[in-house]
């Protein structure tokens, strides 16, 4: 019989924020940037 292996934490992490971004691309159609800082209409 073979053992499963066991996912450890950072596996998990990865596996879960790479579906969030293939869910976010599907919903935007497009990457979002979220480090990128919002300029204020009023700065222009």
């Amino acid at each position: 019989m073979k053992t499963k292996k066991k996912g450890t934490l950072t596996d998990y992490v990865k596996a879960n924020r790479k579906g969030s971004r293939e869910a976010e691309i599907e919903a935007f159609s497009r990457p979002l940037n979220h480090h990128r800082v919002h300029l204020s209409k009023k700065s222009i």
